[in-house]
Order: C-alpha cells, then sequence, then structure tokens
C-alpha cells in the first residue's frame, strides 16, 4: 500500500513518491486489502488489466533441476548461453561452477543473467 497516493501500487520503491517508478496501480481507492484489487490493475498505470490478480502467497517458482538455454536470448551475453545446470534456490540456477547466474526477477517480472 502507497500511504502517500492512498492506493495499492507495484513499484520497486516502497512508499515512493518518485512516479517513475511505479509500474503499476489498483484502480480504486477504497480497497483495504490488495487481494480485492483483482479485475481493477492498471499496468502500466492508465491501462486496465482485467485478467491481473493478486493472491496471498508466495511467487510462483520453477521447479527444474537445470535450465539449458539453446539460443543467444541474451546477446551479446555469450556467458548466458548454455546450460544452468546447478538449482541453487527458488528461482536461482548456476553455470556449472562459474559465477554466472540465471535468476527471477520479481519487480521486473522477468529472467536475468549475471
Amino acid at each position: 500500500f502507497n500511504s502517500i497516493s492512498s492506493v495499492w501500487s507495484i513499484s520497486p520503491l516502497e512508499d515512493s513518491v518518485d512516479d517513475t517508478q511505479l509500474k503499476g496501480i489498483c484502480a480504486s481507492n477504497s480497497i483495504e486489502n490488495v487481494t480485492e484489487c483483482n479485475g481493477l490493475w492498471q499496468i502500466p498505470v492508465g491501462f486496465p488489466q482485467t485478467d491481473v490478480k493478486v493472491m496471498n502467497s508466495e511467487c510462483p517458482e520453477v521447479h527444474c533441476l537445470g535450465i539449458d538455454i539453446e539460443y543467444d536470448a541474451f546477446l551479446p551475453n555469450e556467458p548466458c548461453v548454455g546450460p544452468f545446470d546447478t538449482r541453487i534456490s527458488s528461482n536461482l540456477y548456476q553455470k556449472g561452477t562459474s559465477d554466472v547466474f540465471l535468476y527471477f526477477n520479481p519487480i521486473l517480472l522477468r529472467w536475468v543473467c549475471g
């Protein structure tokens, strides 16, 4: 809940006054529980997303022993091609014994290699 604007919001910063960091909002300021915003989200702000729902649980995770990236989706970042064959923890994989990792960033809502 963003106490500054009195709405539920999606942002990497808690109670941010920086609107450039705002990823989305619940289009109602009379909701007390974030799970009541289902169907009322605007992501990005101004674009209604009726299928977006908030669940009172943990983020989804991949339950694989490893992840193999066969093409260079991270071009030109060559180290990100190939098998990430060591599962470190929830949504975190390591490429062999190297210092290259593949992880899910919940703020960006995407997989990141680095």
